[in-house]
């Protein structure tokens, strides 16, 4: 499939019988190329310049590792409700991990950085996230209306918006 942007520059996409796009190129013929299981996840996306990205999954189909166009691998794990619970980079001999923790309902409600801050997020009955504290104990609270639509926020210092 070709097409021509806005500004007159023209672009190719194939896909293949399930709709997956297979290459994409831009007006300077730079290619990109991606490659899916059969199940139909992105496995490989090949970019211009030799660069390549990775991915692997697991039989849920979530991903497991990824290996980006630096090298860079980040591993995931998953709860038994395919929740990421962490996600771990290893960079050159630097590794640093993100850890989420969850509710009953399936809300984030605290992320652990690779420095070990956490960020807490509390939730009302309806599921709306009422306030966000974070590593410093800084509070910014979430106000919502009776159709759960969100009508203010106070940040740490009390400014409202």
């Amino acid at each position: 499939m070709t097409f021509t942007d806005p500004l007159g520059n023209i672009k190719a996409n194939t896909y293949d019988i399930r709709g997956n796009l297979l290459s994409l190129s831009d007006n300077l013929g730079n290619l990109t190329t991606l490659t899916y299981s059969p199940s139909g996840v992105p496995i490989k996306i090949s970019l211009p310049g030799g660069i390549t990205i990775t991915n692997v999954y697991d039989t849920f189909g979530n991903i497991i590792r990824q290996t980006d166009m630096l090298g860079n691998e980040t591993t995931f794990t998953y709860d038994g409700n395919n929740r990421i619970t962490t996600q771990t980079t290893l960079t050159g001999t630097h590794t640093s991990t993100i850890k989420n923790a969850y509710n009953a309902a399936g809300q984030v409600i605290a992320i652990t950085n690779a420095e070990g801050n956490t960020t807490r997020f509390e939730y009302d009955e309806v599921g709306n996230r009422i306030a966000t504290v974070d590593a410093l104990n800084r509070r910014t609270e979430f106000i919502y209306d009776k159709l759960s639509q969100l009508i203010e926020t106070i940040l740490p210092d009390a400014t409202a918006l």
